[in-house]
């Protein structure tokens, strides 16, 4: 959600830029209509500063630019489409628990797919693999998802670290390397704590991804990428367990297309690995 966090950044236009960027804001809904004659006209500006503004954005032009701004509006309006239906009952037996459980994981999965951005993940996957390693910031039950998915990126030849103490966070935001790469998990996007490390992070201009279901959190307007993670805020309809699913299928993913580019030294690691292994397993 780049592009819609630098339009809600005031500071860094002009006075007709801003109109331009809070026209654009206030009507998300209608920009497939939206042509460059009439967002000039709405503005009261010119089609030559709206074309200015756009490059300034980052884009060759107004279709673009048009282009993405729509495609980040999309992702950040949709809610997650999971069966009401499938809310577990008191009355329910195993065996339908056990259905529901599966619908709705798969539903997470489904939603979480349908909300790709593969181009920002192709950006991510290529600053990892220039990288000298990943930062874990996460705490509670969002660390074990780090715990778990470091294997897979180790075993495609990526270094990662990652601490449960959250002093050891401070001081690990406060050391990380320039060239190191900052996984950020946050269900709320509100953390106190979190949103220091980020501070932190941000005034090393350390590349920084945050996984989250809030796209407008404090956190996201920090963070240089915000990724998308399915979530349901009760409880007792399996929220936590969704988000772990979400996290941990878009965590998967940019593993295993870093193992899929770094085929020859994972097969080199596996096999070093499996040649200790068989000494004492």
């Amino acid at each position: 959600m780049k592009l819609l966090r630098e339009l809600k950044n005031t500071n860094k236009f002009s006075e007709s830029e801003n109109h331009i960027a809070g026209y654009l804001l206030e009507h998300l809904d209608t920009l497939s209509n939206l042509t460059l004659n009439k967002l000039a006209a709405e503005t009261f500006t010119s089609q030559a500063t709206v074309n200015r503004f756009c490059k300034k954005m980052g884009f060759r032009g107004f279709s673009d630019f048009r282009l993405k701004l729509s495609q980040e509006a999309a992702l950040s309006q949709r809610v997650a489409v999971l069966p009401t239906e499938n809310l577990i009952d008191a009355a329910d037996s195993l065996n339908i628990i056990s259905g529901k459980i599966s619908s709705y994981f798969i539903s997470a999965i489904e939603e979480t797919r349908s909300s790709l951005d593969l181009i920002q993940l192709e950006r991510i996957t290529e600053r990892i693999m220039s990288s000298k390693r990943i930062d874990y910031f996460c705490f509670d039950d969002n660390f074990y998802i780090a715990e778990n998915i470091t294997s897979s990126f180790m075993s495609a030849g990526i270094h990662t670290l990652s601490f449960s103490q959250s002093n050891l966070q401070f001081l690990q935001s406060i050391i990380i390397e320039p060239n190191d790469v900052a996984f950020i998990f946050s269900k709320s996007g509100t953390n106190k704590k979190l949103i220091e490390i980020m501070k932190l992070l941000k005034a090393k201009n350390i590349y920084t991804v945050l996984f989250t279901p809030v796209l407008d959190s404090p956190l996201a307007m920090l963070a240089e990428e915000v990724v998308y993670v399915v979530n349901n805020e009760n409880f007792l309809d399996l929220g936590y367990s969704l988000f772990s699913v979400s996290l941990h299928y878009l965590l998967t993913i940019l593993a295993e297309a870093i193992l899929a580019k770094n085929t020859k030294k994972a097969k080199m690691i596996d096999q070093v690995y499996s040649d200790i292994a068989e000494k004492f397993y």
